[in-house]
């Protein structure tokens, strides 16, 4: 099975986007930091293996998405995977808060 039928699919319809992402990168992580990230590495004295970098990338366009999203992350009963409740509450709001 082949993803280029369903990824042409998703770049027609505009969910999936073309784009150019900037930023701080930590090159002893291999992942780009955030600002707290990059002031937590500054303060560890490895602001050194920081790097700004722009790359391009594909982007998903999540606002397409938010209100079913929002109504999915608050939903109590549903869960995708087996998850103490507590933790299941707390990833509920992160989700909500990402979206």
């Amino acid at each position: 099975m082949s993803y280029e039928p369903a990824f042409q699919r998703l770049l027609d319809s505009g969910d999936i986007y073309k784009a150019t992402y900037k930023g701080l990168y930590s090159v002893s992580d291999r992942a780009f930091v955030t600002g707290n990230q990059a002031k937590e590495l500054q303060a560890q004295g490895l602001a050194h293996q920081l790097v700004e970098l722009e790359e391009k990338t594909y982007n998903f366009r999540l606002s397409k998405y938010e209100k079913p999203l929002l109504v999915f992350a608050a939903h109590p009963g549903l869960r995708a995977a087996p998850i103490p409740l507590q933790r299941g509450e707390a990833l509920r709001g992160e989700t909500a808060s990402e979206i």
